[in-house]
């Protein structure tokens, strides 16, 4: 942001170095490097012409058009193999160096849909409406005391730290049962727990029981 180009300005000034200056603005290293080098001038890096460069290029430069013919049967391959739209992207991601939102994945899925295609019929629950995940107002209940993924430090998503779990549960063929998933997010370490019953407590005691054996461990 602009904000943040006037503080390198300045902690360059007093002599710090990329690394440092990543680590007081919370970003990445390779950001800070990057940064430098695409918009430093003649005169060195001065935070309004790097202003200016950064807008410049960000006007010229064409949308990348990243859900390609070849994306898109690997997707659909991905898809008829029973992956959630999450499981996909980080598959795309990891092995392709394609990097989506799963929101694009669904939006792929009922356009399919509405063309006649079985797609849909392979996620996780789909009996149910899609639901649009941000931008609209919830009506359903809420969960007491969450905190939202958005409160998340942000150093969780550079995943450069162990210790930071996700957890989600699979529900079977016919609801007749589910697994709890637990996965970590640097070194993609999973514990997979069957529940016996589908009920908040149960889930709650298995994830304890099953990580208390880690917690000495990270």
């Amino acid at each position: 942001t602009k904000n943040e180009r006037y503080q390198i300005y300045s902690l360059r000034k007093a002599r710090h170095s990329p690394s440092e200056i990543a680590r007081l603005l919370g970003r990445h290293p390779a950001t800070i490097g990057r940064e430098l080098r695409r918009n430093a001038g003649l005169r060195g890096y001065r935070p309004g012409q790097a202003q200016k460069l950064s807008a410049g290029r960000r006007r010229e430069a064409s949308k990348a058009r990243k859900v390609t013919d070849d994306v898109r049967r690997q997707i659909e391959c991905l898809l008829r193999q029973d992956l959630s739209p999450q499981q996909v992207v980080d598959y795309l991601k990891r092995h392709c160096g394609v990097s989506l939102h799963h929101e694009t994945v669904y939006q792929l899925i009922y356009v399919d849909k509405a063309s006649g295609g079985s797609l849909y019929a392979h996620l996780r629950i789909a009996s149910k409406p899609y639901r649009k995940r941000y931008g609209s107002y919830d009506r359903r209940g809420k969960i007491k005391n969450r905190i939202g993924i958005d409160k998340r430090p942000a150093v969780v998503d550079q995943r450069i730290r162990i210790g930071d779990w996700e957890g989600d549960t699979v529900i079977g063929k016919g609801r007749s049962g589910a697994l709890l998933t637990m996965v970590e997010r640097k070194t993609l370490y999973t514990v997979i727990v069957r529940l016996m019953r589908k009920k908040s407590d149960l889930l709650t005691q298995a994830a304890i029981t099953h990580m208390a054996h880690l917690k000495d461990r990270i």
